[in-house]
């Protein structure tokens, strides 16, 4: 058996489920998001798992996290009666408990519409839950001593009215953010990568990483947040190709594994291939 095949296959230690019932294998998700245009990737269950369309910067992707022992997958499926199906994601953390999310698997991006802790009786049932069958048939009682879920960072960048635009081939392609029907923050160059939104800072607020390269060897490094005042930037920097690229993956690294990034950046800035005059202080 496959390491990923054996992620969704493992029996469970507490409240067993019946003898006839079978968790959907991590096989037959991939087969059936292909199906309607979507890509799941992971490897291992502590590692980062991505659900994506395809489409630059439209997906949905669960940190790192060493403690996440297992992780069960059950759909895609239409369960709330508006034609776009949902898939059930669960992460085991614990034997007694761990974390349901539901995504919403429109046309163009996923949607976290549920992300919850609870226990496994709970979990169980997700997991066995079938087709069609609608979710608030399942009782989803919070586990005591858990945190209130924080809204994912996109649906608290919707929430704020913006919005993410990728745009041209080549030379000169474009990154904006758009608030309602206006452009807020715009980067030109013949690359960019970016990553987020993302909770990066610990301000609460949906950031975006970007990496712009303005020659072959040097770029700049921006990250923004958006706020309900608008754009922040809370760092930016320039310097050689290499050395911006390298912060780049050390910060959405740091970003996957759940924790803020205002402590990485002490460090990386002392290096003199940076380029002081762009440096500025993390905001919190």
């Amino acid at each position: 058996m496959t390491l990923i095949r054996s992620l969704a296959c493992l029996c469970l230690a507490l409240a067993p489920i019946p003898a006839a019932a079978q968790v959907q294998t991590a096989d037959d998700t991939l087969a059936a998001l292909a199906e309607i245009g979507y890509r799941l990737d992971l490897n291992a269950p502590g590692d980062p798992v991505s659900l994506s369309t395809g489409k630059a910067g439209m997906d949905w992707r669960l940190p790192a996290n060493p403690a996440r022992f297992d992780i069960w997958f059950n759909g895609p499926s239409e369960r709330s009666g508006d034609d776009i199906p949902e898939l059930i994601v669960i992460e085991r953390t614990s034997r007694s408990a761990g974390t349901v999310h539901v995504l919403e698997l429109g046309p163009d991006a996923p949607r976290e519409i549920l992300s919850q802790t609870a226990f496994i009786t709970t979990l169980n049932a997700l997991a066995m839950l079938p087709p069609g069958e609608p979710l608030h048939s399942v009782d989803l009682p919070i586990v005591p001593g858990s945190e209130a879920a924080v809204p994912p960072a996109r649906d608290r960048m919707q929430a704020l009215g913006y919005s993410l635009q990728h745009g041209g081939d080549g030379i000169d392609r474009v990154f904006r953010i758009r608030r309602g029907e206006q452009t807020v923050y715009e980067v030109t160059s013949f690359a960019i990568r970016t990553h987020g939104p993302a909770y990066m800072t610990g301000s609460g607020a949906p950031g975006m990483l970007i990496e712009a390269a303005n020659s072959r060897s040097f770029s700049d490094l921006m990250l923004v947040e958006m706020t309900e005042t608008g754009i922040e930037t809370r760092f930016s920097e320039s310097g050689q190709t290499s050395m911006i690229r390298s912060l780049f993956d050390a910060t959405r690294d740091r970003v996957e594994a759940g924790e803020p990034v205002t402590s990485l950046f002490g460090p990386m800035l002392d290096d003199p291939m940076l380029d002081p005059p762009f440096r500025d202080e993390i905001v919190p």
